[in-house]
């Protein structure tokens, strides 16, 4: 019998030299996890075990090479087989790997999430990213000639994100505004937007920007039981194979949302709950903020999605339209009634009455 174990871990590799030349390779040094995996060194019932670790280039620099056999094909280095008699010095061998790997690292530091909701028939999505190049640093200084004659591969100037095809109202700014290189692309399967920066990134760089859409409220949310509702939305952001170290989600429930619950793709670092008001929200009525937050999350396509179901009544509908009418309706009689109040300050006041008297007099 074959067992094949997967184990997905971030953050496994780390550039050396940690830093490069504009035009110099970049590579990477890998440091897994023992040859003799703990797990299946406890059981008994493994005869014997093999590693192998598939890198993204053929060039090969050095590898573990103390414990045999170990063998390098193409972008495979193999370890083992390995038998269940191993001494102790193999189970403490700690797989390293020195390749080159001339490739963009983008990393996401922080993205933060917010998923409005409004029943009156739309979702608003805005997503805040602080984007670095994990990469081996620039030596040196950066020389716009020389990448404009010959680019670096390891640096990067555009991402891709893959929105739902109903979005509509698509945006994106940085800290100085709009970007006019972005490209919108729709089909009737997604909408992709083309993010293109003001700049190249190379490794240690970074950049900052928010982007945005709406859609249909019938996109995301779906109804059963009357006023029983379900949001179902991705829960990474649109960018694909995007290490996220820290991602933090706001689902912000209708106004007078309630018995709401969370299902999570996957364990979360913290949930809490928070309460804001938007425009012309009635004083007793909050809206419920759900926020939840992820540590190293990858946007691989694996994972499930987001599932927020809570419950609103239908009259809560019909609340702010009629809370809105009130309060105009309160301010025309207020302000009629005072219109037809006839306001005599000299015979309401007796001391402003013996004022202007004694004015008058005075003129005369």
């Amino acid at each position: 019998m074959t067992v094949q174990c997967e184990l997905r871990r971030t953050g496994g590799r780390r550039p050396l030299p940690a830093a490069i030349l504009q035009l110099e390779h970049q590579k990477f040094l890998y440091e897994g996890e023992t040859v003799r995996v703990p797990l299946c060194a406890a059981c008994s019932l493994v005869g014997e075990e093999k590693t192998t670790v598939l890198l993204p280039s053929t060039k090969v620099e050095s590898y573990t090479d103390s414990v045999k056999p170990v063998s390098v094909t193409g972008r495979a280095a193999v370890f083992g087989p390995y038998t269940a008699a191993a001494t102790s010095a193999e189970l403490a061998t700690v797989l390293r790997v020195h390749y080159e790997h001339d490739t963009p690292v983008p990393v996401a530091t922080s993205v933060e999430r917010e998923i409005e909701i409004s029943h009156y028939g739309n979702v608003a999505v805005e997503e805040f990213f602080d984007l670095r190049h994990a990469g081996a640093a620039l030596k040196g200084s950066f020389s716009r000639l020389e990448h404009q004659y010959s680019p670096s591969p390891n640096a990067f100037q555009e991402l891709t994100a893959v929105l739902p095809a109903e979005a509509t109202g698509v945006y994106y700014r940085d800290a100085i505004g709009n970007v006019t290189s972005s490209h919108l692309r729709s089909s009737a399967a997604k909408t992709e937007l083309e993010l293109q920066f003001r700049f190249p990134l190379f490794g240690g760089w970074h950049i900052e920007w928010y982007q945005g859409y709406n859609v249909p409220l019938g996109a995301f949310v779906s109804t059963w039981g009357g006023n029983r509702f379900a949001l179902e939305c991705d829960f990474v952001p649109p960018f694909k194979a995007l290490l996220t170290e820290q991602l933090i989600v706001k689902v912000v429930l209708p106004a007078g949302a309630s018995d709401w619950k969370v299902e999570s793709p996957m364990a979360l670092a913290a949930q809490s709950v928070d309460v804001r008001f938007a425009y012309l929200d009635v004083p007793w009525s909050p809206r419920t903020v759900l926020i939840l937050e992820a540590r190293n999350v990858i946007a691989d396509g694996t994972l499930p999605r987001l599932r927020v179901t809570y419950r609103l009544p239908a009259w809560h509908l019909v609340e702010k339209p009629l809370f809105v009418m009130g309060v105009a309706l309160l301010c025309f009689v207020v302000s009629m009634v005072a219109g037809r109040v006839q306001w005599d300050f000299e015979r309401a006041s007796p001391v402003v009455g013996a004022a202007a008297a004694a004015g008058k007099k005075k003129a005369q």
